[in-house]
């Protein structure tokens, strides 16, 4: 429900320096994914170790105490307090089950190895999304590179072909052609940036950070 503002005009970093290295360490800390299924297979231990407290005794300790402020007229001409307590201990042992406990402890551990599992294969898919992210940024900063030196060039062009042009050394469709030139690679460069403004924002998403 928040307004949005797009920018039309920015300014590219280019002496931004990324490290791949920095950017998987951010990426494995603050993925939701990994997150989430670190808390489930923490849950999963919680219940290997609560299916294999099974095989062991239970003991209970209970008590209770009871105070009674009796009334005098119906049950006490001297108005005493009545007390009642009892403690007491327990002990079970469930020494057959048919394979249940056994049957809920390997299942736990299993839910845990698969959790585990999913979590290498995460991690690994991770990396690659990282690696492809940033690779992508460095290709659209060197195109940039490229698209500048090209708006040089068609720059230096058109100053070139209107000195022709006064000198009546170059036609007019030289000098459009030139003019056309220009507003080509400033477009390519125009587009090079928007490029590279969406890859740092694609790198900054699967690096786990908010970009809204």
């Amino acid at each position: 429900n928040e307004p949005t503002e797009i920018l039309t005009s920015f300014d590219i970093n280019q002496d931004e320096v990324m490290n791949y290295e920095d950017l998987l360490s951010n990426a494995l800390k603050n993925r939701e994914e990994l997150k989430s299924l670190d808390y489930k297979i923490k849950a999963g231990e919680d219940r290997i170790t609560a299916a294999n407290s099974e095989w062991w005794p239970k003991l209970y300790a209970s008590g209770n105490f009871y105070l009674y402020n009796v009334n005098a007229k119906t049950f006490s001409i001297e108005n005493e307090r009545l007390q009642l307590w009892f403690a007491g201990l327990s002990l079970t042992w469930d020494l057959w089950n048919w394979g249940y406990t056994s049957s809920k402890s390997s299942q736990a551990e299993e839910e845990v190895l698969q959790n585990k599992e999913s979590l290498g294969l995460l991690k690994d898919q991770i990396e690659l999304e990282v690696y492809d992210a940033y690779l992508k940024l460095q290709s659209e900063k060197q195109k940039i590179e490229v698209s500048k030196l090209s708006v040089e060039s068609a720059e230096e062009n058109l100053r070139l072909t209107k000195e022709k042009y006064d000198y009546n050394l170059a036609t007019s469709n030289d000098l459009i052609d030139a003019e056309v030139e220009l507003l080509d690679a400033k477009t390519k460069f125009a587009f090079a940036n928007a490029d590279y403004e969406l890859s740092k924002v694609k790198l900054e998403l699967v690096t786990g950070n908010k970009i809204y």
